[in-house]
């Protein structure tokens, strides 16, 4: 039997988010902002030293330091905002604007090229490219480049930076300004180093943890296999207890109806009888179903092939639900090959398929409808049978569904069920067991079109 599972609940190993998974992101999230705070405190507070020196050797304290200082402040308010607000990219990017301006103030009123500020312009390519996003590098490499350019075109063109410190104290705070470059340079490699190394222990939890859920995966589905074939091998054993008195009330109730034992007093008896007999018969098909359905998904059924024409067996199975058609008035004409269509496959189980098929379109159409079958050769060397029903009461889709056990189509004084569902299922796995498919399409609500296909090595 088709095995329903339904999962409520999964364990943390099987699962891509939940506790652990927030927990690995909130070690990375927490290690990267670590960085980004120290990374500000340690400029800000370079500029800040940097500023209360030049208040106290500048000739004259001019506008621009203010800004600079100001700079700074938005520099070292950084980290605060981004412990209010959790947006480190877009944090990101607006303290490497704010860095690239401080460095052109810098640069332009304190030294020019001689400026401190140059060499610890080089941490700025370094940040953007180990620690920032794809927008945040394009701003700030571009942003970068932008006060390189503005700086260089007016050294080309000769002009005057302010002097508003000692030319005697340019080449100092020059060389200190390497040496600081140097040391912030060290830190972003460690830094980055740093992270690098808990991404591989990261990545190597992660292969653990898919490699114990591949695992809990692979216990799981075996053990979903084990439930079904217990379920089916409980389910076939049912059967088998079920067969041995529904054979007997079979048995009973026809020396009944035949009088083997002595007439009957009243005819109403064997009309009983009878309708006994008939039940116990369907009641026991529809057992045998069951029985094959549970082989099919056990994978207990094997089957018998042959070698014999496609067309004569349709044919038969045509004339066996010709009484059917008659007795519920709906047409039903063939088109079939006069070459016969040679294929090999199982021919009792093939007869059981197409009789099936049959049969249910034909209680399916209604009075004055029709069902025609039609065999042919595809290009591609299929055998293609197709059973055309018009005046059908069941539409294409929920024939479609007819096709797994408990079809679901409701009773109703226009439309009835296909038996109990286990007809169609089984024929459809049937044909798939022959590698082929069985599909219903249909574009009209009462025109069905059940198509039927065996593959080209089927085909002799």
């Amino acid at each position: 039997m088709t095995a329903i599972t339904e999962i409520t609940h999964l364990p943390d190993a099987l699962l891509t988010t939940g506790p652990q998974a927030d927990a690995r992101a909130d070690q990375r999230t927490g290690r990267l902002y670590q960085w980004f705070i120290a990374c500000h405190l340690g400029l800000g507070f370079l500029a800040l030293g940097l500023s209360a020196w030049v208040y106290q050797a500048a000739v004259q304290i001019p506008p621009a330091y203010w800004l600079f200082l100001t700079l700074t402040t938005s520099l070292l308010l950084q980290p605060v905002l981004l412990r209010l607000s959790g947006s480190y990219n877009f944090l990101a990017t607006i303290s490497v604007v704010i860095l690239n301006a401080m460095i052109l103030v810098a640069t332009y009123n304190f030294g020019g090229h001689l400026s401190p500020a140059l060499p610890v312009s080089i941490v700025v390519p370094l940040f953007c490219l180990l620690f920032m996003p794809n927008l945040g590098k394009a701003v700030g490499l571009a942003t970068l480049t932008a006060c390189y350019g503005v700086l260089i075109a007016l050294y080309i063109n000769g002009h005057e930076f302010p002097q508003y410190l000692a030319p005697k104290d340019m080449s100092g705070l020059f060389l200190a300004g390497v040496i600081v470059a140097a040391v912030l340079v060290t830190v972003t490699a460690w830094g980055y180093l740093d992270l690098y190394a808990l991404s591989g222990s990261v990545l190597r939890e992660e292969k653990a943890r898919h490699r114990d859920t591949a695992d809990n995966l692979a216990r799981a589905l075996d053990q979903v296999k084990e439930a079904a074939r217990e379920k089916g091998q409980s389910l076939a054993a049912v059967c088998d207890d079920i067969r041995m008195p529904l054979n007997a009330v079979i048995g009973f109730s026809q020396i009944i109806s035949r009088e083997l034992m002595g007439q009957l007093s009243d005819e109403r008896y064997r009309s009983c009888a009878s309708d006994i007999e008939s039940s116990g018969r369907h009641m026991l098909g529809i057992i045998d179903e069951v029985l094959d359905l549970v082989r099919i998904e056990s994978g207990d059924l094997n089957l018998t092939e042959s070698e014999f024409e496609l067309a004569q067996l349709i044919s038969n199975s045509s004339n066996s639900v010709a009484g059917l058609a008659r007795a519920r008035e709906v047409g039903l004409t063939e088109d079939l090959p006069s070459d016969g269509l040679m294929v090999r496959a199982d021919h009792g189980r093939l007869q059981q398929v197409i009789i099936t098929l049959l049969s249910n379109c034909i209680v399916l159409v209604g009075g004055g409808g029709r069902v025609q079958i039609q065999l042919s050769k595809s290009a591609v060397d299929e055998a293609v049978l197709v059973i055309r029903t018009t005046g059908s009461t069941v539409s294409p889709g929920r024939m479609s569904m007819a096709m797994h056990p408990f079809d679901g189509i409701p009773t109703g004084l226009d439309v009835e069920r296909l038996g109990i569902g286990y007809g169609l299922p089984i024929a459809r796995r049937l044909i798939g067991l022959h590698g082929g498919k069985l599909e219903v399409v249909g574009h009209e609500p009462d025109e069905t079109h059940i198509i039927l296909t065996l593959p080209p090595e089927r085909l002799l």
